[in-house]
Order: structure tokens, then sequence, then C-alpha cells
């Protein structure tokens, strides 16, 4: 679903790939029409466990948006421990 009229659906995920020992993460951000605001990819050249990837997804994903112009957005992952986490 597209989002709400004056807003970005921000949609972030991050994979390992286990032979190369590495890690990767992308990010796709839509307007209300659907339209492709940016995407980016990063490659790490380190493995990371499951969270580890995602939490930095998720960062890599705000930051992005916040860069390309975005300020109202809906944040979408796959891990919803890291998109329940609290500040500490």
């Amino acid at each position: 679903m597209p989002p709400p009229v004056n807003m970005a659906k921000i949609k972030f995920d991050g994979t390992m790939f286990f032979k190369e020992n590495k890690s990767g993460i992308g990010v796709v951000v839509w307007d209300e029409n659907g339209l492709v605001l940016g995407s980016c990819i990063k490659r790490l050249f380190q493995a990371y466990s499951a969270m580890e990837i995602e939490a930095m997804a998720a960062t890599t994903a705000l930051v992005f948006s916040n860069d390309i112009g975005v300020r109202r957005a809906i944040l979408e992952g796959d891990s919803l421990a890291v998109i329940k986490a609290e500040r500490v």
C-alpha cells in the first residue's frame, strides 16, 4: 500500500552473504503515488548478526531519506525488534 498523501514509505532490508563473509543493505523510498524517490545499496565487508544488519539497515534508511529531503515517512522493515526498539 502507498503511504498517505504528503508522506513517503521507506523500505529497508539487510542480508548476509555467508560464503563471502559479508553483509549488505538495501533501501527504497516511495511517494504517495508509488514513484521511487530514491534508492541505495551498501555493501559491508564484514558479516554481522541478523539483528545488527537490520539495525544498520534501518539507520541507513533514515539517514538516506533525510538526505534526499524526506521529512514525513512510514518506515517498513522485516525486523519487528528493530522497528519497536526503544531509545536507551
